[in-house]
């Protein structure tokens, strides 16, 4: 553990008067040449974080401005093997950053304490370290500096901290002040872990002196001692340059030969002969673990129990419980990279990224196999990487892809299947077909990969599926126009390919289910009477064109909900839609926000559980699935009155996700109640990244109002009011905005005619904190009545 320190009055002041009421100084600790360390307590949340001030001979020339914005960069970093940055600043000429408490020891003082390490609990360290190094280098963020000391241990779980500050430091220092940093050794690494081509200030520094570093680390935890032993730092550096290190057997025999292998090959001078990637230093690791099994009473954990440990902390987080599983054994994991689009013409690549999403759905089919989500495959696209790296970054057993050739109405489409340790396709396969097999293409290839991968895909498919190649085609080209951003121009294009595909084959079930929700977002750019009714005729169609599709049930549910404002029919609704799929996530999610505003606040969290679990286990990307959940389950506890777990889940939730302006909205709209100042701060940050969009500028008003910047409000009305005129502005933003400024008359008038132009989302004004204010108005009531909402509810 780090040791405390008499704590340096001068610097310790100034650090609080920089910080102000709401962070609380404790104590300094002990923090080496690079910075000063304090313990500050964050007062609003409860928590503690450590604040890391850098020494002056390292500030020496490093511009304030700059190193802020490379700080912002690095918060974006977020992963449960990185300490994130939560934020950074300056006390006087001093640089300082800020970083969660890491209840637990580092790497260093675990070597300090114990004589010797098991090999079993450093391969498990070593993992822990290759996942934050493969996840940052994908993000472009290369540590510098890996060390023990930059390793923290706590809950059996290994954590890098200080990720890309070397950098941070560097890009910030003005031009001709590297005499500093070599002094240091920051920039260019710590001398005893620092890879030779940092030693020599080569400019091309990229991730491979991090695996340099690591390899020295694991040298390290292995044996006790470094490579070249205790030396002089510029003899330690002449070493690193030009010296052979002794092999790690030669210090610890019981180190086994592929490990030792792995750990010199990361030592190699020449950066070609290193692992050419942190998650094939992983796959080497995995391998390891593997052939030589762990002990039964091991202190890590294996990386199925360390999934679970994750899900049973956020359970215990938000007051769930979520069953272990321990013992369980993951059936096949597979994800499906966007397939690359190699006709002449760029617009054809809206058939390969449909063919994907739609493949990934096929595959869902399939008993007894994982299948990453959409989005954690679309994240590689666009991007070249070599399949071993996909499958270590997603945690699947193979990955597919594939390629799309479009000449005409006739298609090529190659596709194959790869293990995650590489080597030759497990299948592969190239069709020759005019555009109207597409479909059969596509089925044929996932009955192809299940096979290749021994599990059993669904007999035939669902009803209501594409026989019609055209009808196709129209469907995913409709599929591409709102894939990004559903503005009104896209959403027109979405309805007029959907209508085609639909006029071509009218039992195409997916593009009526499809054409639902594009009326249903097309209601919030024109008066929702005139397309909410498509929208349910469309849903209606899907729901009895498929029956077992678990989507057009939840689109019909929500349609019943929020159009027909039939309560008791949309629960029916939700209840058939979880019951067809228990397994798919979006159903209970659904349900959840149901629950929400019928005030059954126990169901809801047990809904939105289900949907957690279900969607880690299928491979859904953890750090925006927490996000997301966190936020909701803030929502409810909010709710239920109980504000300061509401708001430590925000933050929370902020922490992972910092660019979700949803998360803000939601966060702000909760904080008006009780908080108007901070609600204020939270709806401007998010106006800062969407801008003046609906309904997000109305809210922004509220919040004006709510901290007496009534005139503000007024400004935003008078906009509302001008837009009007030429343009849709839905009548609810108007009731908000007058309500908020306390003019109930005129609120409730807007809310009248927002009722009798049927907006959607209107039954989840129930529960909404601004209404708060209404609830003893009968004339509100009997509003509330008007779209269905049940007395208990009330």
């Amino acid at each position: 553990m780090l040791t405390g320190m008499t704590p340096s009055p001068d610097l310790h002041s100034r650090l609080q008067s920089v910080l102000g009421d709401a962070y609380r100084v404790d104590r300094e600790l002990g923090g080496g040449g690079m910075s000063r360390v304090f313990v500050v307590h964050d007062e609003s949340l409860g928590r503690q974080i450590i604040v890391k001030v850098l020494s002056p001979e390292l500030a020496e020339g490093v511009s304030l401005e700059r190193f802020a914005r490379e700080i912002r960069t690095l918060a974006q970093l977020q992963h449960p093997h990185i300490v994130p940055v939560l934020l950074a600043g300056h006390v006087d000429d001093l640089p300082y950053y800020a970083m969660p408490y890491v209840a637990g020891e580092s790497a260093r003082t675990l070597l300090r304490t114990q004589a010797t390490l098991s090999v079993h609990d450093v391969v498990s360290i070593l993992r822990d370290v290759a996942k934050a190094l493969d996840f940052a280098h994908s993000q472009g963020v290369v540590h510098r500096d890996i060390k023990p000391d930059n390793i923290l241990l706590s809950g059996n779980a290994a954590v890098v901290s200080d990720f890309g500050i070397a950098k941070a430091v560097s890009a910030a220092r003005s031009p001709g002040q590297t005499g500093t940093l070599t002094r240091v050794g920051v920039s260019i690494g710590t001398p005893a872990y620092m890879s030779p081509e940092q030693a020599l200030a080569e400019r091309d520094v990229d991730h491979r002196a991090d695996i340099y570093s690591f390899g020295v680390t694991a040298y390290e935890l292995l044996t006790g001692a470094l490579p070249f032993g205790d030396r002089p730092s510029q003899a330690m550096i002449r070493a690193h340059i030009s010296e052979a290190p002794p092999n790690v057997r030669s210090k610890r025999a019981d180190v086994p030969e592929p490990l030792a292998r792995v750990v010199m090959q990361c030592m190699e001078k020449d950066p070609a002969k290193r692992p050419a990637s942190a998650s094939e230093l992983l796959l080497a690791l995995d391998d390891v673990s593997g052939a030589y099994g762990r002990p039964a009473a091991s202190s890590r954990r294996t990386p199925l129990l360390a999934a679970v440990a994750v899900i049973l902390v956020i359970a215990a987080l938000i007051g769930w419980r979520v069953r272990s599983a321990r013992s369980e054994t993951l059936p096949p994991a597979v994800a499906v990279l966007p397939f690359e689009n190699l006709s002449r013409d760029t617009a054809s690549e809206y058939f390969g990224d449909g063919m994907t999403e739609q493949l990934v759905s096929d595959l869902s089919r399939a008993n007894g196999l994982r299948v990453a989500s959409r989005a954690a495959s679309f994240a590689f696209k666009g991007r070249h990487v070599d399949p071993r790296e996909a499958a270590a970054a997603l945690h699947v057993d193979a990955i597919v892809t594939g390629s799309v050739r479009r000449a005409g109405d006739q298609l090529r489409i190659e596709a194959q299947l790869v293990d995650k340790n590489g080597g030759s396709p497990r299948w592969s396969q190239r069709f020759d077909r005019s555009t109207d097999d597409a479909f059969a293409v596509q089925e044929e290839i996932a009955r192809a990969i299940t096979s290749a991968l021994k599990v059993s895909l669904a007999p035939t498919p669902s009803p209501g599926r594409a026989t019609d190649g055209v009808a196709y085609d129209h469907y995913l080209r409709a599929l591409h126009a709102v894939r990004e951003e559903r503005t009104h121009a896209n959403l027109d294009t979405a309805i007029a390919e959907l209508s085609a595909s639909i006029e071509r084959d009218s039992t195409f079930a997916p593009a009526w289910s499809a054409l639902a929700e594009a009326y249903r977002s097309m209601s919030e750019f024109i008066a929702p009477i005139t397309v909410l009714p498509r929208a349910k005729e469309a849903a209606r169609r899907a729901a009895e064109l498929d029956p077992s599709d678990p989507s057009a049930a939840l689109a019909l549910a929500d349609i019943i909900f929020n159009v027909d404002w039939n309560w008791p029919a949309a629960e029916r609704e939700y209840r058939r839609a979880t019951g067809l799929q228990p397994e798919s996530p979006s159903t209970h999610r659904g349900y959840a926000g149901f629950l929400l505003v019928s005030r059954r606040y126990d169901e809801a969290l047990e809904q939105a559980a289900r949907a957690e679990a279900l969607e880690w286990r299928q491979l859904t990307d953890t750090v925006g699935l927490r996000a997301r959940q966190l936020s909701f389950v803030a929502r409810v506890r909010a709710a239920m009155g109980q504000r300061e777990e509401a708001t430590r889940l925000f933050e929370e939730a902020l922490r992972l996700s910092p660019r979700s302006w949803q998360t803000r909205w939601n966060y702000a709209l909760v904080l008006t109640e009780w908080d108007p100042p901070r609600a204020l701060n939270q709806m401007q940050k998010m106006h800062e990244m969407i801008g003046d969009q609906l309904p997000q500028l109305t809210h922004l008003g509220v919040a004006y109002a709510l901290t007496g910047h009534a005139d503000s409000t007024r400004r935003i009305i008078a906009e509302l009011l001008a837009r009007s005129r030429t343009s849709y502005v839905p009548k609810d933003q108007l009731f908000a905005l007058y309500l908020s400024i306390g003019d109930r008359d005129t609120a409730l008038k807007w809310l009248r005619q927002a009722i009798d132009e049927h907006h959607y989302w209107l039954p989840y004004l129930n529960g909404n904190p601004l209404t708060a204010r209404l609830r003893g108005d009968p004339r509100y009531r009997a509003l509330l009545k008007r779209i269905g909402v049940p007395d208990a509810a009330l």
